[in-house]
This record gives structure tokens, sequence and C-alpha cells, in this order.
């Protein structure tokens, strides 16, 4: 919980999420770890973002940063796979962050605070 704070302050305040914070997640996660759905989630996480950024770039030629895309990854490997409610939750989060950023009129706008908040709703579940 205080990584996605912490996370969701730093990402507010600089637009920057650090390596280290994917490493940090990465490492809590080796301590509660299920091999193979925690690989599987990891992808289930990484691919959507990244299809969305090719996507976004694409049509707005703007669109969220890598940081994102690798905080959403290494979350999904934090959370491995419970089954779909986690991945409609992330979806979800997704969508509302891609709605709020096209109607931005802002070049950059601070993801983390969205998916941190979606992480821990799947976490919950």
């Amino acid at each position: 919980m205080q990584i996605l704070i912490y996370t969701s302050y730093f990402d507010y305040k600089v637009k920057i999420i650090p390596d280290k914070i994917h490493i940090l997640i990465l490492v809590v996660a080796l301590i509660q770890i299920d091999l193979s759905s925690s690989i599987l989630n990891l992808f289930v996480f990484f691919v959507p973002f990244y299809v969305t950024a090719i996507i976004e770039y694409r049509l707005l030629k703007r669109c969220m940063g890598g940081g994102d895309i690798k905080y959403m990854a290494s979350n999904g490997f934090f959370l491995g796979f419970k089954g779909t409610e986690p991945i409609i939750i992330i979806i979800g989060s997704l969508l509302l962050s891609l709605i709020i950023n096209c109607k931005s009129h802002k070049k950059e706008i601070a993801l983390a605070p969205y998916l941190s908040i979606a992480c821990y709703l799947a976490y919950l579940i």
C-alpha cells in the first residue's frame, strides 16, 4: 500500500515513475510468488497498456509514458492471476485514464494515482 501511495505522489508531482519502484514491487512480489500465475498476469497487464500507448500515439501524437506501462506490468506480477475481476478493474482504470487524458488539454497527466487505486482494489478482490 505504501508503495502505491508513494508512486502516486511522486508521479503527480514529477510526472515520472522511477525504475526503483518497479524493482521494489517485483522484489515484494517474490515473497508471495506463484511463478506461473505471476508471469501470466505480468503479460495480461502489460499488453493492453502497451497496445493502448501505441494506438494513442498514432491517433493523438501523445501517449502514456513507459513508466506507467512498467508500473502496471510489475503490479500484475505482484497480483498474480486471480480471475477476471481484477482484469476488469484494471481495464476500467485504463479506459478512465484514457478518457481523462483525451479530454484534458494538458500535455501530461499523472496516471499512477488512478492505476494505484485500481491495483489496490484488484488486490482486495
